[in-house]
């Protein structure tokens, strides 16, 4: 990799208005790259020069078009391209070859949901180092998924930490910011994301504000209260309905269903549930007595589909079968569960090590 002097000013190599060199993924970034650009196009008070981005060229990613409404999944990609940015494509492992020219030195780079771990030639472009907003209040939660296992513990606090991006380990680096941020009651990731990503990026702002003061009075993490959030695998979002309480799989909709999905097992097919409802299963105490883990029940009135887990019924109006269209609960029952093929001996399963990569039907969209 070469470094070639850009040709915006190095009068005050270091100092403001800063040339920046930003690294994001997903649509956690897109709050903070959006104010940095904003800056830099202002007259007053201006603490950005120029803003280039670094992302992977292509991360695909299937998310039921139903999911999307309301939410915003543009990725860091996508919103640079829109805005014409000067983009370098982080190319496996090492980002780049050692023949690939950048346009720095930069002053200070940026991470906000990068998800790959920054080599030290990269790092040093910068010659003030680097900020990463982190969603978490290290040391807790280090790792690629903060937000997820937030929910899935059921933590109802959280916060956002800006910290130097640490050479050859994750989040390692010392504090310039931290700021703690209450857990709304049945948050779902995405909220949550938005929220701490508005948050971080104001946090952000205070820190370029004041960068060598911030530099200077920076703490090492503490070696108390050390937790890990490794990144969110599709595993994680299988359900076992004989061991998953109802509480359980309720977080894990809400932390994954936009993610990695939750999933379970239907006559050997593999089941999205799509979207669940807080609902609850009224029915005579006998018959709920004798259900097994994973007996589906239909209840006409409210149109939900209501699975028996551990220790109650999880209730799902949307769900979507390996190959097929996304179907609301009425259709599931009409088409699996109303047809003479259907036998009450039939229940949803765990998937254990069933991994489908066929695409899901119709309702898609890829990025």
């Amino acid at each position: 990799m070469k470094v070639t002097r850009s040709c915006f000013s190095l009068l005050k190599p270091g100092k403001p208005p800063y040339r920046i060199l930003f690294f994001g993924t997903d649509f956690f970034a897109i709050p903070p790259l959006k104010m940095l650009l904003q800056n830099a196009g202002s007259t007053n008070n201006r603490l950005i020069e120029h803003v280039e981005v670094v992302c992977p060229p292509e991360r695909r990613r299937v998310i039921n078009k139903k999911l999307l409404k309301g939410t915003n999944h543009m990725t860091v990609r996508e919103f640079a391209q829109e805005q014409d940015l000067l983009i370098h494509y982080w190319q496996g492992k090492d980002g780049w070859p050692n023949n690939y020219c950048l346009n720095g030195p930069y002053d200070i780079g940026v991470v906000a949901s990068f998800g790959y771990l920054i080599p030290n030639r990269v790092l040093d472009v910068c010659l003030r180092g680097s900020l990463n907003i982190h969603p978490s209040l290290l040391p807790q939660w280090r790792g690629a998924a903060p937000m997820t296992y937030a929910i899935l513990e059921g933590a109802k606090q959280t916060g956002v930490s800006i910290v130097e991006v640490s050479r050859n380990r994750f989040d390692r680096g010392k504090i310039f910011l931290q700021e703690k941020f209450q857990i709304p009651d049945n948050v779902m990731f995405d909220e949550l994301s938005t929220s701490l990503s508005i948050q971080g990026t104001k946090m952000l702002f205070r820190a370029l504000s004041n960068f060598d003061e911030m530099s200077n009075n920076a703490k090492l993490q503490s070696n108390v209260g050390i937790s890990h959030a490794p990144k969110a695998t599709k595993e994680i979002g299988f359900i076992n309905w004989n061991e998953h309480t109802w509480l359980h799989v309720w977080r894990t909709w809400r932390a994954l269903s936009t993610r990695v999905g939750v999933h379970t097992s239907w006559k050997g097919k593999k089941v999205r549930l799509v979207t669940m409802t807080s609902d609850t299963f009224e029915d005579n105490l006998d018959e709920l007595e004798d259900a097994l883990p994973g007996q589906p029940r239909f209840d006409k009135e409210k149109n939900i589909l209501f699975i028996k887990c551990k220790d109650g019924w999880a209730g799902f109006t949307s769900l979507q079968v390996e190959c097929k269209s996304v179907i609301s609960a009425k259709d599931f029952s009409n088409s699996y569960l109303q047809t003479s093929r259907h036998s009450k001996n039939h229940i949803f399963e765990i998937l254990d090590s069933y991994i489908s990569e066929s695409p899901l039907k119709e309702d898609k969209i890829q990025t």
